[in-house]
C-alpha cells in the first residue's frame, strides 16, 4: 500500500479520534495528558472502520518471533517486543501482510531518538512496509471558553524521503480541538460556522487569566512532564503572558533565603523563528492556547537555546545526545 494513502487513512482516523474523543484530554487532571494506551486504543477502533476487513489493527499486539527474528531483536538496542499500535494480517508474515507500525507520544522527550531506532529496528525485523513515530504534541492552556487542550500532530515516517512533518496546518489542528471540546461540552454552541465546519466560534468569551502584565498561562507543570528532573531546581514558575504587542516567557526563581526576593525574568518570544509571514513564531495576534502549544512543541535544542530552564549539565547532555535522564541523575547522585 502506498506510504500516501496509509497517510490520508490515518489522518481522516486521528481527526475522528480527536474530535470523537477530546473528552479523553478535556478530562485529564493536572494537565498531563492520557497515556498513549487510551489514545492508541480509540484510534485503533476508527482505523479499523477505514480498512474494514482487508487488515487487523491491533494495540500492543503480542507476535511471536520467528528464531530468526528473535536473533535479530538481541541485536537491535534490546527493541521491545510491540509498537503502540499495528495494522497486519494476524499468525501472517512478511511484507505483504504487515502494513504498519505507529509509535505515540503525548510530547516530546529527550529519548525519542532512542525510540526512533527501536521502531526502525522493529520494522526490518517484522518486515513492515511503514513505520512511523506520530507525537500529538499536547499542550493545556486556562482559557475560559476555548479548547483546554491543543494537540499539534507531527509525524516521522521512518525510512520514508520525508522530513518529521505536521499532519495539520497549525490553524487546522486548533480547529480540531475546538470542535473536540465543542463536541464534549454540549452547553457550548457555534454562533458561526461555514459549511465545511472550517470555523467555529464559542458564545464564551475568551477569559484567560489575567495580570497587570497581560493573559498569563502557567507551563511549568508541563515541562515538568517532558523534562523531569532536568528542570532547573530554583524554578518555581514559567508562564508564557501575551501582551497586545508581544508575547513573553516570564520564568520566576524562588529566593536562596528569606532575605532574598523572587527573581522574575521575561523574554520576548516573538521572534523565536520565521515560521510566518512577518517573520514571528509566536505572535501576539494568535490566541494564547495556541501560543502555548506552540512553545512547547519546539525541539529540546530549540528550548535550550531560547531559554535557561534546563540544568547546565542537563542541557550539554541533551544538545551532545550522550545522556539518558537517569544516567543524568546517576551522575548528579554520584557527585553529592
Amino acid at each position: 500500500m502506498l506510504l500516501e494513502d496509509v497517510q490520508n487513512c490515518l489522518r481522516i482516523a486521528l481527526t475522528t479520534t480527536i474530535v470523537e474523543e477530546y473528552g479523553l484530554f478535556a478530562a485529564s487532571s493536572q494537565r498531563m495528558p492520557p497515556s498513549e494506551r487510551a489514545f492508541a486504543a480509540q484510534l485503533a477502533f476508527r482505523l479499523r472502520h477505514i480498512f474494514e476487513d482487508h487488515w487487523d489493527v491491533d494495540v500492543d499486539y503480542n507476535s511471536w518471533p520467528t528464531p530468526g527474528e528473535r536473533r535479530t531483536r538481541s541485536r537491535v538496542l534490546e527493541i521491545p517486543s510491540t509498537a503502540d499500535l499495528m495494522i497486519h494480517r494476524r499468525a501472517s508474515a512478511g511484507r505483504e501482510n504487515n502494513l504498519l507500525l505507529l509509535a505515540l507520544k503525548m510530547h516530546d522527550t529527550p529519548n525519542l531518538e532512542h525510540e526512533m531506532q527501536h521502531l526502525s529496528g522493529l520494522r526490518s525485523a517484522y518486515e513492515y512496509q511503514h513505520a512511523v513515530v506520530l507525537n500529538l504534541h499536547v499542550a493545556y492552556a486556562a482559557t475560559l471558553g476555548r479548547p483546554p487542550a491543543v494537540l499539534l500532530p507531527t509525524w516521522l515516517w521512518i525510512g520514508a524521503e520525508t522530513d518529521n512533518s505536521d499532519v495539520y496546518a497549525e490553524h487546522e489542528a486548533l480547529e480540531v480541538c475546538r470542535r473536540g471540546n465543542q463536541r464534549h461540552s454540549p452547553s457550548t454552541r457555534p454562533n458561526q460556522f461555514t459549511q465545511n465546519g472550517a470555523e467555529l466560534q464559542s458564545e464564551t468569551p475568551s477569559t484567560t487569566p489575567a495580570t497587570s502584565s497581560g493573559r498569563r498561562v502557567e507551563i511549568l507543570p508541563q515541562l515538568h512532564a517532558r523534562y523531569g528532573d532536568w528542570v532547573r531546581w530554583d524554578i518555581a514558575s514559567v508562564a508564557l503572558v501575551q501582551l497586545e504587542d508581544a508575547v513573553l516567557l516570564e520564568v520566576t526563581s524562588a529566593p536562596f533565603t528569606q532575605l532574598d526576593d523572587e527573581v522574575v525574568e521575561q523574554d520576548d518570544m516573538a521572534v523565536l523563528g520565521d515560521n510566518s509571514a512577518d517573520g514571528r513564531y509566536l505572535k501576539p495576534t494568535d490566541p494564547i492556547e495556541l501560543n502555548v502549544a506552540k512553545f512547547l512543541k519546539l525541539d529540546d535544542l530549540s528550548i535550550i537555546m531560547v531559554t535557561n530552564l534546563i540544568e547546565e549539565e542537563a542541557a550539554q547532555a541533551i544538545a551532545d545526545s550522550e545522556l539518558t535522564e537517569e544516567e543524568y541523575l546517576d551522575r548528579i547522585a554520584n557527585s553529592i
